[in-house]
């Protein structure tokens, strides 16, 4: 894919056998500098190739169109990087506590419980708290083992596999 093409090329591509006339006469010219980093067979082979070739198999392409295909294209957001979409927010924590965040849970419970003097041992107390229950409700959420196959998922969908892995 060349980004621009000269006029004569586009007009030839329009007449499939003047083209292959055309380029046939170019290659096979005495002083022909087309293929001439070839070895000698590989040259021949190429010419009986493009004389057994359609030449109405090449067209003029139009760049919307090569661009729209090649935005299908792992390599499109390398070379044409765009903004991301806004990641899903993530589902709110379970109003209980599971059985694999207890741990985490007490923790902050502890910490609660340092810095405010507070003797909290449960979910349902720290909820008595505002201050503490929406940092509580906001920390479950951000550790929640459930976000992280969501934002997994999402990435995978927007950003080329070798940056998300």
């Amino acid at each position: 894919m060349a980004p621009k093409i000269g006029q004569t090329l586009d007009r030839l591509l329009l007449y499939p056998p003047k083209l292959k006339k055309d380029f046939l006469e170019a290659w096979d010219k005495a002083d022909s500098k087309l293929g001439t980093d070839l070895d000698p067979v590989v040259r021949q082979a190429v010419g009986d190739l493009a004389r057994q070739t359609e030449f109405s198999m090449f067209e003029a392409a139009d760049i919307d169109n090569i661009l729209e295909l090649h935005a299908t294209t792992p390599h499109h957001v390398r070379r044409f990087p765009e903004r991301l979409r806004p990641r899903p927010d993530a589902d709110p924590a379970p109003a209980e506590q599971r059985a694999d965040e207890a741990v985490y849970v007490q923790k902050l419970l502890g910490v609660y419980n340092e810095k405010y003097g507070l003797s909290l041992e449960t979910l349902t107390q720290a909820r008595e708290h505002e201050r503490i229950n929406r940092h509580l409700s906001r920390q479950r959420e951000a550790v929640d083992d459930q976000v992280f196959p969501q934002v997994g998922r999402f990435e995978r969908h927007v950003i080329p596999h070798p940056e998300f892995s």
